[in-house]
């Protein structure tokens, strides 16, 4: 199926968009840049703009499939999922137990917040379930939470892709989408971090936009077959929802409402045909989303390097804030791309290669699959 590079460049966009949010921490590195601070402390967005897209992409590439149940398709699709997201997440982890193990050796003492690199939620994020409600905090490599956010919704997805495929009006889509944001509010709105419940709020988070980005797909296909004008109509409508979140972050608009934009955004880059296409779909941030998932999966790890650095060297910070930022996210780039050409792709390869090898050799039975989940 051929690909919307558009989305694959929104990828890198989103992957960005969290890197200077985590960056922020170091406020001082933003102290030149006085009116970008209020969008890059919405940058946390950038994950769940990730998630809406990811429930678009995957209904795109797989919907079809899953008319009705079929469990041989569904490990198929679960095979698949698992050679993309499992060996660079698994990569990270244990790269973090090595920066655990060396930072001891050479500090002497256990790093602040210790508690997050227990052996239990080591376990946890190896079955990469650790924000399915069992902690109630980042561990480890922390970007990993959203990692494993999305594995639930892979999981699910063979089980809901035929309720989406049903919905078939565009008003069912529509108040599907705005049923979503409403449990997304007011779960973020009531449900507290002292509340019982609050270790959920990973998976109703994850929940709620995948099935908004399957709702959003359902729109793109009623949407096909569009003129020439009508697309470049769409490119307006996602130069104006960019501008709106840009103003609304600007304004410290609450971060739900700014939720509310991304789908209309996103349907409006998947369907534009001009200058959308030509900045999105450039060669430049193609290949910037194709190694967005390292990019993302690294960025973190390397943030923590520096920031161990800099307690060491303090007199860094007094350097251009331009120039550290720069080479941050040069050394994020450049690790990403190591991590994609020798970790990522290659494994993903041969993952798949031996899934369709010894997948293909029995007939798969519900029952057998459910008993072996």
């Amino acid at each position: 199926m051929e690909k919307i590079s558009t989305l694959t460049g929104v990828r890198a966009m989103a992957a960005l968009w969290v890197f200077y949010f985590h960056l922020i921490k170091e406020k001082s590195f933003f102290l030149d840049f006085t009116y970008f601070i209020p969008l890059v402390k919405k940058g946390a967005l950038g994950v769940d703009l990730f998630f809406i897209l990811s429930g678009l992409v995957i209904s795109y590439v797989y919907q079809s499939q899953f008319a009705t149940f079929d469990s041989k398709k569904a490990l198929n699709f679960l095979s698949l999922r698992i050679a993309r997201i499992f060996p660079v997440h698994w990569f990270m982890l244990f790269a973090c137990l090595v920066a655990f193990l060396v930072s001891v050796r050479l500090t002497g003492h256990f790093p602040e917040h210790a508690d997050r690199y227990s052996l239990l939620s080591f376990v946890y994020n190896l079955f990469n379930v650790h924000a399915w409600g069992v902690l109630r905090d980042y561990t480890w490599n922390f970007p990993s939470w959203s990692v494993s956010a999305e594995w639930f919704a892979y999981l699910t997805f063979p089980f809901t892709a035929p309720f989406f495929i049903r919905l078939d009006k565009m008003y069912a889509n529509v108040l599907v989408i705005l049923l979503c944001l409403l449990v997304l509010f007011n779960f973020n709105t009531y449900v507290v971090a002292t509340s019982p419940w609050y270790g959920l709020h990973f998976l109703v988070q994850i929940l709620t936009e995948f099935s908004i980005g399957c709702c959003l797909f359902n729109l793109f296909k009623m949407q096909q077959g569009l003129s020439l004008q009508h697309k470049k109509a769409w490119d307006y409508v996602a130069l104006g929802c960019i501008g709106l979140v840009i103003a609304m972050a600007s304004f410290k608009v609450h971060s739900i409402l700014i939720i509310c934009v991304f789908p209309l955004l996103l349907l409006a880059l998947s369907l534009a045909n001009g200058w959308s296409q030509r900045f999105f779909g450039s060669r430049v941030m193609v290949h910037l989303g194709e190694i967005s998932y390292s990019f993302y999966m690294v960025h973190g790890f390397i943030n923590a390097i520096y920031e161990f650095i800099l307690k060491k060297f303090p007199q860094i910070h007094l350097l251009p804030s331009a120039l550290i930022i720069l080479v941050l996210l040069s050394v994020v780039v450049l690790a990403a791309q190591g991590l994609y050409l020798l970790v990522e792709k290659p494994a993903r390869g041969a993952l798949k290669d031996w899934f369709k090898q010894h997948l293909d050799k029995r007939p798969i039975r519900l029952g057998s699959l459910v008993s072996n989940g």
